[in-house]
């Protein structure tokens, strides 16, 4: 039998959970949430009357830290022992790679949300937006302007987290896939640009 904890990630229920399987003489967690919701994790279990030390074993399903960002905090806390497929275990013990996974995955949204953070902003998380987005719409009176920044934006990007520790081979086959990209979105843009009002 297993039991649930809300970890009530950002303050709202049914985001992220937490499962626990009790045993004869062992509790397990699968999943620990990130480590801002920590606290409510140790607030659950101990709404389940179970102890940090009685939990033996953390089995992480991977490596995200929405998944597992707390499950350092739960072993060093318990003793208990982490379980993880090994291609995450080296994610698991420094999740550097990781953060710059998330980075490449988010782009500046990610650098957007840690700057905020720093500046004593809070970071909010709502699911009850909803967000449709139409590519293009928005932009189709300076389709130009628009194309430039966001490959622009692709450079600065790479350059601000990932030039330094790229050879310069690789660095110049990136600039060249933005150059590319964009001279073909550029491309399509002119052939099939449709005069606008007026005009």
């Amino acid at each position: 039998m297993y039991e649930i904890i809300d970890l009530h990630f950002q303050g709202f229920p049914h985001v992220i959970a937490s499962y626990v399987l009790r045993g004869p003489d062992r509790v397990a967690v699968i999943e620990t949430g990130p480590a801002s919701t920590y606290p409510a994790l140790k607030a659950g279990l101990a709404g389940l009357g179970i102890e940090l030390t009685q939990v033996t074993d953390v089995l992480v399903t991977h490596v995200h830290l929405d998944h597992a960002g707390a499950a350092g905090w739960l072993a060093r806390e318990s003793g208990a022992t982490v379980h993880v497929h090994t291609v995450g275990a080296p994610h698991l013990a420094d999740p550097g790679k990781l953060l710059s996974s998330a980075q490449r995955i988010y782009g500046e949204d990610m650098d957007w949300c840690v700057r905020a953070k720093k500046a004593g902003w809070k970071v909010m998380y709502y699911p009850h937006a909803q967000i449709v987005h139409y590519k293009g719409v928005g932009c189709r009176t300076n389709n130009r302007k628009t194309t430039y920044e966001f490959y622009r934006a692709m450079v600065l990007f790479h350059k601000k987290h990932f030039a330094r520790e790229c050879s310069c081979l690789t660095n110049l086959v990136v600039y060249v896939g933005i150059f590319v990209t964009a001279m073909l979105a550029w491309r399509r843009w002119l052939f099939n640009a449709k005069p606008g009002p007026g005009k």
